[in-house]
């Protein structure tokens, strides 16, 4: 499969950090303390599940997780955030934040 090189990313880095943190919280932040008052990890959850395609299995055998249990979490992103992650709008949105969570080190990618 082919990579493609992440080039938006980029983007991000030319931005103040307080202006990420803004877009962060603004996006994910209510995920953000509900993982921190409920040693939760929907936000690792949302990150394994977009690097997966939106693939449920891949995700489950990445986070070694039952298909329910995501599907849980998803509707509780969904839940916190007041939108549904189908929406294009939304999965953009939601990706960069992720990648800006990343980039702050609100996010470490390589845990499970």
């Amino acid at each position: 499969m082919c990579r493609l090189p992440d080039s938006a990313t980029r983007l991000f880095y030319n931005q103040r950090e307080q202006d990420l943190r803004d877009f962060f919280n603004e996006t994910l932040g209510p995920v953000l303390n509900y993982d921190q008052h409920h040693d939760g990890n929907l936000l690792l959850t949302l990150w394994h599940y977009f690097i997966s395609g939106g693939d449920i299995s891949t995700a489950i055998k990445k986070m070694y997780i039952h298909a329910n249990t995501l599907r849980y979490r998803l509707r509780k992103v969904e839940e916190l955030i007041g939108y549904s992650l189908d929406a294009q709008e939304v999965k953009f949105n939601v990706y960069a934040a992720l990648k800006v969570g990343i980039i702050l080190g609100i996010i470490k990618e390589k845990e499970n």
